[in-house]
């Protein structure tokens, strides 16, 4: 007989208080509780529930649970005993026993006295967690509390950042009698992707996102309508005001509505967004992510000033009886969600370094003395202000806050992000940002409800339920290479060789977020206008005056560019004796030192070369001139422009000219005396 709650049987039936008392009652069901209300005296040997996520798992123990005893001995009790646990907390005791120590506990549990061996009947699986909880709705909020508690589970471990209602008895662990919970069940609850179903008064609510018919079928029509959402979500939802802001809020919509996989080129590729939003601090880029995320009650939310010390991906952590456990941190346990991780200048290099293979592949490997792996398919909307300055008007162009040499990106790292927006105070007058133009009493077409579902759809979409209208491959490819030819740049790689797969996953994104589909409403349907929509959209980004990367992309592709006859006037300008005392034999030293260094100092120049200072200077002036060098903490630094001169250089030296197979003769005359 299944059990159900009152409560839930009037919502779901109908019933009245007749006829709940007419019906055959089962066991009282357990009280369900909040996870830190085991600490509680009262609840002490009851059997309760809880919602909880598993953050990390301890040591696993295989120990007797049923046992025979069969002693010979006519004055002892435990002649032919069968003793079984079942749930008792006694199961804790054997953990970590020799197995002298628990064949005398066998016994002395039996109450034989008498040195007879025990018969192992049953054995049981003993697994201790670390949990927290999770949000209820049947648990008042005045009682919540989020801290993380220790917990032992009668079975094997099971998978993380999974939602499960845990039953079983707060107890006092037998040794050091601290406060836990034996879990006898867990039962998985759904989350809220798992929970969707597609209604189709659902898919009639959804024709709000879509372009209207009787608009005109233009890029710049679609461009009007999705900005339109956005400008509509701002007042309504967000309330942080100003053109650029609701640029931003976009960003954070198609972030939301990315699909966790898509389809290129036949195979699978990574659909979920990586964004990352820098720029000064009071202009209302965490609030609006946070009323976002309120709103549709979905995503994650961590700030890298505090998770930095547990770990963002992971850490390794001694809590559980002195013994390493692996706790996984916000970003696994976000897994098939959106992480909005604020303060991410904060997170240790270190760490970003170990997102890399999680960002791309979705699943997070440790290798350290615990080895492990997690999948971690996640939105990725960064928060982070600049690190070298104290704001983005100190910078020439704004897009050089997330340069490697002053950003807190290595490249390999900032080549995942597939959108970076800048925010800073000159965007906008402050009152523009935070106070309404005029007060807004008009309903909005799209309600939280609404929007929430609207991303669920988005997050269901699996493999087979995406596809490309014809000619839409070709034009993510074109609109790739245009983008690359603009902002392409080894040294900020947003849109390098990999340019094409960020288009379409923001094209996927569009799609979405505009509801794009087939008649049924399963399929989203990718078209060329939303490519060019991703155009639109990277060029309102990049060209705005607080990023310019536009600008400062041109000037990175000229510093790097070397054409022949570049090379031919450096080449002549260096190496050409400007006087008779002029040493060429110490040039060629000179750069034979940077051939083997990126960062040379000026007293290894000067040791190598055996120059004075003013003709140092003069060779470094020359450098300065031609772009070559840049001056940094170690030394001189060479740019790209200069390792392209001294690679062909190089190349000159080890292959001169070949004139033995050149003509005698030819109509300039004989090359031979």
């Amino acid at each position: 007989m299944s059990k159900i709650g009152a409560d839930d049987l009037i919502v779901a039936t109908g019933a009245s208080r007749a006829n709940l008392e007419t019906l055959p009652r089962g066991e009282i069901l357990p009280p369900l509780i909040p996870l830190v209300d085991i600490e509680r005296s009262e609840y002490v040997g009851r059997l309760v529930q809880t919602d909880l996520v598993i953050a990390g798992i301890g040591e696993t123990f295989h120990v007797p649970r049923a046992w025979k005893v069969d002693c010979r001995e006519p004055d002892c009790q435990a002649r032919q005993r069968t003793i079984d646990l079942r749930e008792r907390k006694e199961l804790l005791q054997l953990c970590r026993m020799s197995d002298d120590q628990v064949r005398g506990f066998m016994r002395r549990f039996s109450g034989c006295k008498h040195r007879t061996t025990a018969k192992i009947i049953t054995m049981a699986t003993i697994t201790e967690l670390l949990a927290f909880p999770v949000a209820s709705a049947t648990v008042d909020e005045s009682m919540r509390d989020y801290r993380e508690k220790i917990v032992v589970l009668l079975g094997a471990p099971l998978q993380s950042n999974i939602r499960y209602r845990a039953t079983g008895e707060v107890i006092a662990e037998p040794r050091g009698q601290r406060a836990s919970l034996l879990i006898t069940a867990l039962d998985r609850l759904q989350s809220a992707a798992e929970r969707f179903t597609l209604l189709p008064a659902v898919c009639d609510r959804f024709r709000v996102f879509q372009i209207p018919r009787s608009a005109s079928p233009s890029v710049d029509t679609a461009w009007d309508y999705a900005r339109g959402l956005a400008r509509d979500l701002t007042r309504h939802i967000t309330k942080i005001y100003g053109l650029h802001r609701e640029l931003l809020l976009l960003v954070a919509l198609l972030t939301f509505h990315s699909p966790a996989v898509i389809p290129w080129g036949g195979e699978p590729i990574k659909g979920v967004l990586d964004v990352l939003c820098i720029g000064d601090t009071g202009q209302g880029k965490t609030t609006l992510i946070r009323r976002l995320m309120a709103a549709v009650g979905l995503g994650h939310f961590a700030s890298g000033s505090t998770a930095s010390r547990a770990g963002v991906l992971y850490s390794l952590d001694s809590k559980v009886h002195d013994k390493r456990v692996l706790r996984w941190g916000a970003f696994p346990l976000a897994h098939g969600e959106l992480l909005a991780l604020d303060e991410s200048q904060n997170v240790p290099r270190e760490e970003w370094r170990e997102f890399t293979t999680a960002r791309s592949e979705g699943v997070l490997r440790v290798e350290r003395s615990i080895r492990a792996e997690h999948p971690s398919r996640v939105r990725l909307f960064c928060l982070a202000n600049p690190i070298t300055r104290h704001s983005m008007a100190e910078l020439q162009y704004g897009i050089m806050a997330i340069h490697p040499e002053q950003g807190f990106l290595d490249p390999q790292d900032l080549r995942r992000f597939d959108v970076v927006i800048c925010v800073a105070k000159g965007d906008q007058d402050i009152e523009d940002v935070k106070v309404t133009p005029l007060p807004d009493t008009t309903e909005s077409p799209v309600s939280p409800d609404l929007l929430r579902e609207s991303i669920l759809w988005a997050w269901t979409r699996q493999l087979n339920h995406l596809g490309y209208a014809q000619n839409t491959e070709r034009t993510i490819r074109k609109i790739a290479g245009v983008l690359n030819e603009l902002y392409g740049t080894p040294e900020i790689p947003l849109l390098i060789t990999d340019a094409h797969e960020k288009v379409a996953r923001l094209a996927f994104a569009f799609a979405a977020l505009l509801h794009s589909t087939d008649q049924t409403h399963q399929q989203i349907i990718v078209t060329p206008t939303h490519v060019w929509l991703v155009g639109r959209l990277l060029s309102a980004i990049y060209t705005h005056r607080n990023c310019a990367f536009d600008q400062y992309a041109r000037i990175l592709q000229q510093r790097s560019s070397l054409t022949d006859r570049d090379y031919e006037l450096i080449k002549a300008d260096l190496l050409t004796r400007g006087s008779n005392r002029e040493d060429s034999t110490a040039t060629e030293t000179f750069l034979d030192l940077f051939l083997t260094e990126d960062d040379v100092p000026r007293s290894d120049l000067e040791a190598a070369t055996g120059l004075g200072k003013d003709a140092l200077t003069r060779r470094i002036g020359k450098l300065r001139k031609h772009r070559l060098i840049l001056s940094g903490r170690r030394g001189y630094r060479k740019t790209a422009r200069f390792v392209a001169f001294l690679r062909q250089w190089s190349a000159e030296r080890a292959n001169p000219p070949n004139l033995s197979n050149l003509p005698e003769n030819d109509s300039e005359g004989s090359l031979s005396c």
